[in-house]
């Protein structure tokens, strides 16, 4: 994150300090329950505030508030940035399972972590069972959470109607996004166009232009919507493109991300397959059961003869440079628009 006197920095802060109060007060009300009533809560609290987390998207939501220029951040759409967050928490818990990921910002997933509460006589894979049955449940519960905290704020009470209806909207083209994205596979392979739409569905929608426009909401800013849309799906697709790029890629990252594990078809790997050049070779080997770190050395080179990564990295480069032109059509306050350049040279560097 910028330096300590900039807004992204002190919006993660404020943030981060909400869901702490939010936490504490629902793991003490929790207390006079079941035990296990405190340890699952404490569980979700312990995921969503693990450090690492960048709290963009509840950052967009202050940020689309503040698009109306008479309007300041306070403890309401504090309280509202934070709950996307752990809307956030509930989407990653579940999508940590699907991926079989065991590793979510340094720490063990929570469906691993939560293997701890089963009899130590059963099996390991009993064990994994009910690892991922709690983390289903805790990341309902993680969902349940970010509704509560929403209904706790003091806006009126067709403003909270109105951002519950609007988060559900949201969510249900995720879900959508999330099915395109299991079925991105090498056996029924994704045309381009098919990759933009779950880019857009699973990422543009649900990480930009939502908590943006659902801040906007709540403030009643006047604002260029569709504008704005164009905007989100443009940064969206570049951040995605560059997590795939750096997956694949980045040292720390190679052979343990979750799309070379599966053999996920990223649009990454489309880019390299529309060559034509060596797509017989990337389809073994991404049709294998199981990936040696020579076939995933073997992968990325043959990625980039393929010239795979070199356009890759291009239509990222492309994506930002054209959020940014259309940034100023969106007619934003200048105290946003200066914001939203900050963040689109954060997450370029972020690639």
């Amino acid at each position: 994150m910028p330096k300590k006197d900039t807004f992204l920095y002190d919006a993660k802060r404020r943030i981060e300090r909400t869901l702490r109060i939010f936490f504490k007060a629902q793991i003490h009300k929790s207390e006079s329950g079941h035990a296990l009533s405190k340890k699952l809560m404490q569980q979700v609290a312990e995921f969503t505030l693990r450090p690492g987390a960048k709290r963009m998207r509840g950052t967009l939501v202050l940020l689309g508030f503040l698009a109306n220029p008479k309007k300041k951040i306070d403890d309401n759409i504090l309280k509202v940035a934070a709950a996307y967050e752990i809307l956030h928490s509930y989407l990653l818990i579940h999508d940590d399972i699907i991926d079989r990921d065991s590793m979510r910002r340094g720490k063990p997933t929570l469906h691993r972590q939560l293997m701890q509460y089963a009899p130590k006589s059963l099996r390991n894979s009993e064990k994994i069972n009910i690892g991922i049955y709690s983390a289903i449940i805790a990341g309902d519960l993680a969902a349940d959470l970010s509704q509560r905290l929403i209904l706790d704020s003091n806006f009126t009470s067709a403003k909270k109607l109105a951002a519950l209806t609007y988060i559900e909207k949201i969510l249900h083209s995720t879900y959508v996004g999330q099915i395109l994205d299991i079925l991105a596979v090498p056996q029924a392979l994704p045309t381009i166009d098919e990759q933009y739409l779950r880019y857009l569905l699973k990422t543009a929608i649900y990480s930009i232009e939502a908590p943006f426009l659902l801040g906007a909401l709540l403030s009643n800013a006047s604002i260029n919507k569709s504008r704005f849309r164009v905007f989100a799906t443009h940064v969206g697709l570049a951040f995605q493109l560059s997590d795939d790029i750096q997956n694949l890629y980045s040292p720390g990252l190679s052979g343990r991300s979750s799309d070379i594990r599966t053999g996920k078809v990223t649009l990454l790997i489309s880019l390299a397959l529309e060559s034509k050049k060596n797509r017989s070779a990337i389809l073994r080997l991404l049709k294998k059961e199981q990936r040696t770190a020579k076939d995933i050395e073997l992968l990325r080179r043959l990625i980039k003869d393929s010239h795979g990564y070199e356009l890759a990295t291009k239509l990222v480069e492309a994506k930002y440079e054209k959020a940014a032109s259309i940034l100023g059509s969106i007619h934003l306050p200048h105290r946003v628009s200066k914001q939203f350049t900050l963040l689109l040279s954060l997450l370029k560097s972020y690639k």
